[in-house]
């Protein structure tokens, strides 16, 4: 049913609890691509504590290895994966991303308001399945 999986998970923990509820939702293991989405928030840059450079060069990095633990985990079930790192807007990147890719499902996994829910759901070309 599921081929194209994008998981949007901002932490180590969220990642791999998607990636156990991925696990459930698809029938061919070795025919489903996984997406993970971090998306860097840029208004959490602004302070003047730090150089700019500095830390986006950062949280990039830390980013690349966020979803570690998750891919082990998929990788254990023989699930093809990759990862995706984004600065700006998560709805607008997500939103973004579906337009322009095909995906059959995102699967979000962090602590989510409503009204970001709701422009998730009204925003994204797929079916969005909240976990929490």
């Amino acid at each position: 049913m599921y081929r194209n999986i994008l998981v949007y998970a901002e932490n180590e923990k969220d990642a791999s609890e998607a990636a156990r509820y991925v696990v459930n939702q698809i029938e061919n293991p070795k025919q489903t691509t996984v997406t993970f989405l971090y998306v860097c928030s840029v208004s959490k840059y602004l302070t003047d504590t730090c150089l700019e450079s500095v830390k986006i060069e950062d949280t990039w990095r830390s980013s690349v290895t966020l979803f570690q633990k998750a891919e082990d985990y998929l990788d254990t079930w023989e699930i093809s994966h990759q990862v995706i790192v984004q600065m700006g807007n998560t709805v607008q990147e997500i939103s973004l991303l579906t337009k322009f890719q095909s995906y059959d499902l995102l699967v979000a996994y962090p602590p989510v308001q409503e009204e970001t829910k709701t422009l998730m759901k009204n925003k994204v070309n797929c079916p969005v399945v909240f976990i929490s």
